[in-house]
């Protein structure tokens, strides 16, 4: 009987976009939903004025968080949603924030905002403190 070999090369699946790059960080939750640090190379910094680039801050609103690049991109595209690392001992509970999502924002190409919320209700809620929001997006190089 004949074996049948795979080809050692795959052809490409799903949708990839010329020059297109994977963005990540994490935002560390202080005291009331406040940003104490992050990390990510394209949005490093936790002071400034709204949409100052490269920077990630606590937006007025419960459990929201603008992040502005430090460049413009030719787009972004949301892949997962961003998690939250809890707790190691304690559940998350259905107090403070336990799960996100995705918001555009008005500049478009560089920014967006990471909503936390109950998963329960929808309520905008902080995340608790000492907790880590994950998130990545996928962007093209102008």
């Amino acid at each position: 009987m004949a074996v049948t070999r795979a080809p050692l090369t795959m052809r490409t699946r799903g949708t990839s976009r010329r020059g297109e790059i994977t963005i990540s960080g994490t935002i560390t939750v202080g005291a009331s939903g406040a940003v104490t640090s992050v990390t990510g190379e394209e949005a490093p910094n936790i002071t400034g004025a709204a949409g100052s680039a490269g920077s990630v801050l606590k937006d007025a609103a419960a459990g929201r968080y603008n992040i502005t690049l430090l460049r413009k991109y030719k787009n972004i595209r949301f892949g997962s949603p961003p998690c939250i690392l809890g707790p190691t001992t304690a559940a998350f509970g259905n107090t403070n924030a336990n799960m996100c999502q995705w918001r555009p924002s008005g500049s478009a190409g560089q920014g967006f905002t990471i909503q936390a919320l109950l998963a329960s209700t929808g309520a905008d809620t902080d995340v608790l403190s000492t907790n880590v929001i994950h998130w990545d997006i996928y962007a093209q190089e102008v």
